[in-house]
């Protein structure tokens, strides 16, 4: 299942897939998109972003980056990068998958932060940046996001 909108607003590109990467599991990949205000107030528009949200990870996403193992239960793409969240991974999991990034080149941007029930990590190679992040509060969710640094 896919959706598709055309918005009007290319720097809100970033903020938006944030905001659409932080919506609860719960939520039908068919639902409508509704970005806040907020999102297109704090960028200066550009022109259109198209939004696409898959359960796959799209052909076009970088094959220089690894994803972790496993099915994504959901994918936004939008013209700026890509955010894939997975269910039911947890410290093992984001712990292989860190390192996979190391071993493909990427190198940590900022120094990784860890609760009991939260853990983030920035990394980044000369074109990309990955944010990933492990939400342990209820059913583990991992979410990797990708960002263009060109």
């Amino acid at each position: 299942m896919s959706l598709s909108k055309s918005l009007g607003g290319g720097a809100g590109a970033l903020l938006l897939v944030l905001s659409l990467s932080a919506c609860s599991k719960t939520e039908s990949p068919s639902a409508s998109i509704t970005p806040t205000t907020s999102a297109f107030v704090e960028a200066p528009h550009s022109g259109p972003v198209s939004v696409a949200v898959e359960t796959a990870v799209p052909a076009d996403f970088p094959k220089d980056v690894p994803l972790p193992k496993g099915q994504p239960v959901r994918v936004v793409k939008v013209e700026a990068g890509f955010a894939v969240r997975y269910t039911g991974l947890g410290d093992a999991e984001y712990d292989a998958y860190v390192t996979e990034l190391k071993d493909a080149g990427f190198e940590s941007a900022a120094d990784p932060s860890k609760t009991d029930t939260y853990r983030m990590e920035t990394l980044q190679n000369s074109k990309w940046g990955v944010n990933v992040s492990l939400n342990k509060a209820a059913e583990p969710e991992l979410d990797v996001t990708l960002t263009p640094l060109q």
